[in-house]
């Protein structure tokens, strides 16, 4: 079965980034240096604006030139949560607030929650061509570094940007690049180090401040999903169904334990439990050190329960593990289904008590994000932004985001009771939870303007092509939102105000 059944983009480059330290000599050698040291600088700055091969950086980038980034953060935990105590009494603030993004979904629970400045009125702050970016290509950001994984000119292929790229979150333009063989999927930060797994089998380690390689773990075969940081580790799973705990600083290999199917979306952990899903629908959950706590086959509903395949990483929340499936067919329930984290045990499966979709409940790809009392997440065949109870896994309510699709990848990121949504028609959408109504939304699969308009006569036609954004979208300490497009472009968004 093929790795994955959508297309993603990216661009070139390998370079590293050089330091330049100052002189410190003799006061005599001061009037004959420092001319020299000056001229030399001009000389290699002449080099590298004009004269560098354009296939060893990234490709076009768009920028506003009143594009800035806010200096004045919100504390973490802060904001207008206190305004967003819905008719209910219920409050929609993080029931685990993330300490940055430097991981899929921001934590290792992968509850895709956070606090810091919330847009209101969007723009495109840079655009930087760097090759196909797929449903793993979810970018990670780590003081003031976009760090990004490249599915390159084509995906499946072996050419010359397929690799791992650092960019500048201000810009947009690049630190570093690190060239591999076949596609990087997904990316994390740990320590100073960008971990990275890639369809040739292997796991990299390479420096967060100048790209190098610092070890490669080649696993034999090809390693898939969001690398888990977790423990003073980093968990990986691959196609074999292989599960691997690597040292971050030296790749060395601290356990690894087996699922039934490969490990395509990655693991989840609480601190002190490492859960993991296999594709053929059996879930594990280890200690830190490995050592099996329990193993379960969950099944889904309908008429293949037995069948549903498992392809996005676990969500942990309170005492329970979220499951999301892939199914044969449409049904009449969402695909998700909650287990007891100390047991394995089902405690629900979803069901669709509000009415809100008829026979088409389909596949959930994704991530749910949690917020307050509820999951959230984006469901296939329909516009729709779903927001299920977290205790009983009965549908609440679902937004209209954009146009009709069939399909449906990114993952949510919710900060201060706003839910962000890419969509396969290529738009980024924004809905206040409280209010349950879109509050903006922008267009970003337009490679030759910065303006952010929905293209004219924009309607399903959009779906199901190069535009589509199958990536999950990554926020900064700033309130920056950055994702890439299936065009090959990574995109920021920040807010007019802002600058």
């Amino acid at each position: 079965m093929p790795r994955r059944e959508y297309v993603s983009f990216f661009s070139d480059g390998r370079r590293g980034r050089r330091d330049f330290a100052g002189f410190e000599g003799r006061p005599g050698l001061s009037r004959i240096l420092l001319p020299a040291l000056a001229i030399a600088v001009l000389a290699v700055s002449v080099w590298w604006f004009g004269f560098r091969d354009a296939d060893q950086s990234a490709g076009r980038i768009l920028t506003l030139e009143d594009a800035t980034i806010p200096t004045l953060l919100l504390p973490a935990g802060s904001g207008n949560q206190d305004a967003l105590d819905l008719a209910s009494g219920e409050f929609l603030d993080c029931k685990e607030v993330a300490d940055g993004w430097d991981m899929f979904q921001g934590s290792p629970s992968r509850q895709g929650c956070y606090a810091t400045n919330t847009i209101a009125s969007p723009k495109i702050l840079w655009r930087t061509e760097i090759g196909v970016q797929g449903w793993l290509n979810n970018p990670v950001i780590d003081n003031g570094s976009v760090y990004i994984g490249s599915a390159g000119v084509a995906q499946f292929t072996a050419d010359r940007r397929d690799g791992i790229y650092s960019l500048d979150l201000a810009t947009g333009r690049q630190n570093w690049f690190y060239g591999t063989e076949l596609d990087v999927n997904g990316v994390a930060f740990s320590d100073g180090v960008v971990i990275a797994t890639g369809d040739e089998g292997r796991v990299w380690g390479i420096t967060a401040r100048d790209g190098e390689r610092i070890w490669s773990a080649d696993l034999g075969a090809p390693t898939y999903g969001n690398p888990l940081p977790v423990g003073g580790m980093v968990i990986v799973g691959d196609g074999s169904g292989h599960v691997t705990a690597l040292d971050p600083k030296t790749g060395t290999r601290r356990w690894q334990v087996t699922v039934d199917g490969a490990v395509r979306g990655g693991a989840a952990s609480d601190g002190s439990m490492i859960v993991m899903a296999g594709e053929n629908h059996e879930v594990l959950a280890v200690d830190l050190t490995g050592e099996e706590l329990w193993r379960v086959k969950v099944q889904s509903q309908g008429r293949d329960a037995g069948q549903a395949r498992i392809f996005a990483a676990p969500t942990i929340v309170d005492d329970m593990v979220i499951i999301g499936f892939v199914r044969s067919d449409v049904y009449s329930e969402p695909a998700l289904a909650a287990l007891d984290k100390a047991t394995g045990t089902l405690k629900w499966r979803a069901s669709d008590v509000a009415g809100l979709k008829t026979s088409t409940w389909a596949n959930v790809r994704s991530s749910p994000a949690v917020v307050g009392a509820y999951l959230v997440y984006g469901e296939a065949y329909s516009n729709f932004l779903v927001t299920i109870d977290l205790e009983t896994g009965e549908t609440r309510n679902a937004i209209e985001t954009g146009v009709y699709c069939q399909a449906h990848w990114p993952s949510p990121l919710v900060v201060n009771g706003q839910a962000i949504i890419p969509r396969n028609d290529g738009g980024l959408y924004a809905v206040d939870l409280a209010s349950e109504t879109l509050a903006w939304s922008i267009y970003l699969s337009n490679e030759t303007s910065t303006s952010g308009s929905f293209p004219a006569g924009f309607d399903a036609s959009a779906c199901e092509t190069g535009n589509s954004i199958l990536a999950s979208p990554a926020i900064s300490p700033e309130g920056v939102i950055v994702v890439g497009t299936l065009k090959g472009y990574l995109v920021a968004i920040g807010d007019r105000g802002w600058g």
